[in-house]
């Protein structure tokens, strides 16, 4: 695998994402401010970012063209994405227990697991007790574990591969939208 330059376009999407979920994160109690946008009572802006981002980081990956012809090339992958997220997210947990201990009382070991590994809110199906923000860890290893699948289905069925995979994301997102009762999956639907 060959690395490219990276991609201007790719990047601003990524801030354009990031930007919206901040927006919603800051804004979404206090409609007054954000009356003037367009489609704002129709458009959820965090979700819009969290689907942005998420768009614009499958690019970037396809855009670097892996090989994925054999397991060493998929677990080389693996390594490198898990390298990247893990360590960044258990940091933010320490800083959470430092800032706030508090957080940690009463919780149960095999909590706090799921909370490490990012898959607290797949389990509770309710925002994770110590760092609300990991919900996304547990979506990004997911499309991670699941993308030399779709990409090689991309690869040799192209348009065909591509609607199957859109189809299912669809059913998929109406489901959890429809499911699930935690607060998260109404906020990123």
């Amino acid at each position: 695998m060959s690395m490219k330059k990276r991609l201007l376009f790719i990047d601003i999407l990524k801030i354009i994402g990031i930007g919206c979920v901040l927006f919603w994160h800051l804004f979404f109690n206090t409609y007054h401010l954000v009356w003037f946008l367009p489609l704002y009572g129709m458009l959820h802006l965090g979700g819009l970012g969290v689907i942005l981002f998420l768009i614009a980081s499958g690019a970037a990956l396809t855009y670097n063209q892996y090989n994925f012809n054999d397991v060493k090339n998929i677990l080389i992958f693996y390594y490198k994405r898990l390298v990247r997220v893990y360590p960044a997210m258990w940091l933010s947990t320490l800083f959470t227990f430092l800032l706030l201990p508090s957080s940690f009382q009463n919780i149960h070991y095999i909590k706090l697991l799921e909370e490490l590994t990012g898959f607290y809110y797949y389990f509770n199906k309710t925002t994770p007790i110590i760092n609300s923000s990991i919900w996304f860890i547990g979506l990004i290893i997911i499309l991670y574990i699941l993308y030399p699948l779709l990409y090689n289905i991309i690869r040799k069925y192209r348009y065909y591969g591509f609607i199957v995979i859109f189809i299912i994301s669809m059913a998929t997102h109406i489901y959890l939208y429809n499911n699930l009762e935690g607060s998260v999956a109404k906020n990123i639907c």
